[in-house]
């Protein structure tokens, strides 16, 4: 971590060097990740990765609202982005947003079609939305896909 200290203090406007750094601290030192990841924004206002992770983040410990502008920053900047188009619908979900939501969770399947986390994210969220034979479909290829990833077959 030190390493990274110095070579962010010494370059502190070079895009990426505070996404890498971030990225780093979020396992270990979340706090100071996340303070990284909106630094790397300062330098790089539209860092899909950094505004994927603060997005993903922020999902991860409950906090949807605060993941959104995120998520949607992301999904704006990097639209042929599958983490992008799959966190912002995700958010959008968890934020019951399910129409929005699922459109986005498609557009990341079109983009990522052998992704068993989008497979499952869809189904959730047309199982939410009432959509049974959509969701069934969906956790069927998630099942699919997961057994291809354990034998060494998925691409992700």
């Amino acid at each position: 971590i030190r390493a990274y200290e110095e070579v962010v203090a010494q370059y502190p406007n070079v895009p990426s060097i505070h996404y890498a750094f971030g990225a780093v601290l979020l396992g270990s030192e979340p706090e100071r990740g996340v303070e990284a990841l909106k630094a790397e924004l300062k330098v790089t206002p539209n860092h899909v990765p950094a505004l994927v992770s603060l997005a993903a983040y922020y999902l991860k410990t409950g906090e949807p609202r605060s993941a959104l502008p995120y998520a949607e920053r992301a999904a704006q900047a990097g639209p042929g982005e599958f983490p992008a188009r799959a966190t912002y619908g995700r958010v959008l979900v968890e934020l019951e947003n399910l129409p929005k939501g699922i459109l986005e969770l498609e557009a990341a399947r079109k983009l990522a079609p052998d992704s068993p986390e989008v497979r499952f994210s869809l189904a959730s969220a047309y199982g939410k939305a009432g959509r049974s034979a959509e969701a069934a479909k969906e956790r069927q290829e998630f099942t699919r896909l997961k057994k291809l990833d354990k034998a060494g077959g998925g691409k992700q």
